[in-house]
């Protein structure tokens, strides 16, 4: 299996215009999958890794691989602050958000955030973007 990074397959591609304008938040994208944040493929398995600033007591990974669910993938958080969670998946064109709970929200509130070391996105239909990758 490999991992496209560069399309989401025959679905329409949007990039936001502060990706597109803003060659620092492109930078900034490097230099977090250069850190080991972001999509990694590791045999049939998708690691994903993601840091936030915001404290978060929970992360979640949600996508079009769980039915967008907020509570099925719990993330663990290891010693450096990187949440993680691996997903076999199958050979597809996939989109995804990472889901935290608490901190600098209220505990039942759930905040929404788009993979920052990827700049592959899909727009959501409510108004934002979904991260995207293919698997072939």
């Amino acid at each position: 299996m490999t991992v496209l990074l560069a399309s989401c397959g025959t679905a329409v591609v949007k990039q936001s215009t502060k990706w597109v304008a803003d060659a620092k938040y492109l930078e900034n994208s490097n230099m977090l999958r250069n850190k080991g944040l972001g999509l990694t493929i590791d045999k049939s398995n998708v690691i994903f890794a993601y840091m936030s600033t915001n404290n978060p007591i929970h992360v979640r990974l949600a996508g079009n691989f769980n039915g967008w669910h907020t509570i099925q993938d719990q993330m663990i958080k290891d010693t450096n602050g990187i949440w993680r969670i691996t997903k076999t998946l199958p050979s597809g064109t996939y989109q995804y958000k990472y889901v935290e709970y608490g901190e600098k929200f209220v505990d039942s509130e759930m905040k929404w955030f788009q993979d920052p070391a990827c700049t592959n996105a899909m727009y959501d239909g409510e108004g934002g973007f979904n991260s995207c990758f293919n698997i072939e």
